[in-house]
């Protein structure tokens, strides 16, 4: 029996991205007309539908007619595999472990609808640290591992952080037109590490991309620390521990979702 709903178009939309997910995950085809048989529903309603769900990112067209799961999708279903108990414990325990060696705080952060999430951090062992709530008051385009998000994103992807965040102007370069932005991206890609010094406040912010084992960059990998602890030489070393460290995270995610 049919459950009453408040809003039917709603309900609708969520049952057809269900089913997009669903042969997602089969590795079936998900045509207009295959949604339209299986919603049962005129092709001309579900493709308004469908329109709808690829405009706000949560349904993609492949360019073939085919509906998949749209970057939003994609990036909800990383961050649930990233939170799933023994992921993120081993995520953890690998971050506790450069911790522990460099005496420096770090975090792991991804992304999600255009913004930095952290996924896990870990605490300076030195009696001077960097408050984390001192960084997460900065500005996307401000921290090293935003830097490195937006660097290995998608086009949509970065649409997406651009839309929310505007361009970094004062924060980064003076950067104000989307060709300036592209240029300093393709630099810090290439670098394959970001590195922000904030004299002003002491403050020294490093990252570096994680992939997966297919090449994907899935996360951003940060170190924080007192400018004082962080002269040149020694900042050399961090970065290269840090390659170290993304290597061995790159493990640590699934390429399938793990059932909780």
């Amino acid at each position: 029996m049919e459950k009453t709903v408040p809003v039917r178009s709603l309900k609708k939309a969520l049952d057809i991205l269900d089913l997009i997910i669903e042969a997602d995950m089969h590795k079936v085809e998900a045509s207009l007309a295959r949604l339209a048989k299986w919603m049962r529903m005129p092709n001309n309603s579900v493709h308004n539908l469908l329109k709808t769900m690829v405009t706000c990112g949560y349904v993609s067209n492949s360019g073939h007619g085919i509906y998949v799961q749209g970057v939003k999708c994609r990036q909800l279903g990383l961050l649930n595999r990233l939170t799933v108990p023994v992921v993120h414990e081993s995520i953890l325990a690998i971050l506790k472990q450069f911790a522990a060696r460099t005496r420096e705080g770090c975090l792991l952060t991804t992304l999600l609808n255009g913004d930095r999430v952290v996924v896990a951090r870990v605490d300076s062992t030195q009696a001077i640290q960097v408050s984390h709530a001192t960084i997460e008051d900065h500005p996307f385009f401000a921290r090293a591992t935003g830097r490195i998000l937006a660097a290995f994103a998608t086009p949509e992807e970065l649409s997406h952080i651009v839309d929310r965040h505007g361009m970094p102007g004062p924060h980064w370069k003076g950067i104000t037109t989307e060709a300036a932005l592209k240029k300093a991206l393709v630099e810090v890609r290439q670098q394959g590490w970001s590195h922000v010094d904030t004299r002003e406040e002491g403050l020294v912010g490093l990252g570096c991309p994680v992939f997966s084992s297919s090449g994907q960059v899935w996360g951003a990998l940060g170190l924080y620390a007192p400018a004082f602890r962080c002269q040149s030489g020694k900042t050399g070393r961090l970065i290269k521990d840090m390659v170290k460290l993304a290597k061995e995270l790159s493990v640590s995610l699934p390429e399938k979702p793990v059932v909780r």
